[in-house]
C-alpha cells in the first residue's frame, strides 16, 4: 500500500517538473521573477479581474482583455490614439505615452507600461 503512495507522489512530482519545465524558459525570457507571474496569473484565475499589476508599471492580464486595460488607461487620465502593432499610443496633455504588449501563453499578456 505504502508503495503505491510513493509511486503516485513520483509521477505527479514528475508531471509537475515536466510542466515547469516546458514554460522555463518562457518565464525566463521575460526578465520578470517567475514567482510574481506565476503568482500574478494564478490571482488572475481567481479573481474577476482581466488584468493585475505584477510589478511597478507591469501588469499580466487575460489575452483578450486590451478594451478594459485601455479604459483603465483612461480613468487614470491618459487617452487612447492609436495601436501599433503590439504598441498602444496614449497621451495627455504633457506627454505621449506607448505601452508594448508581450504575449505569455496562449491566455494570458504581460503588459509593461514603461
Amino acid at each position: 500500500m505504502k508503495k503505491k503512495h510513493i509511486i503516485r507522489l513520483v509521477l505527479i512530482v514528475i508531471a509537475i517538473m515536466i510542466f515547469a519545465m516546458s514554460y522555463k524558459l518562457v518565464m525566463i525570457s521575460e526578465g520578470e521573477s517567475t514567482v510574481k507571474l506565476v503568482s500574478g496569473i494564478v490571482k488572475l484565475s481567481f479573481s474577476k479581474k482581466d488584468y493585475i499589476e505584477i510589478s511597478k508599471e507591469k501588469y499580466i492580464a487575460k489575452s483578450d482583455s486590451m478594451d478594459e486595460f485601455i479604459q483603465y488607461m483612461e480613468e487614470s487620465g491618459w487617452t487612447f490614439k492609436e495601436q501599433l502593432g503590439s504598441g498602444y499610443v496614449f497621451y495627455n496633455e504633457e506627454k505621449t505615452k506607448t505601452i508594448s504588449t508581450r504575449k505569455f501563453t496562449k491566455k494570458y499578456l504581460i503588459i509593461s507600461t514603461e
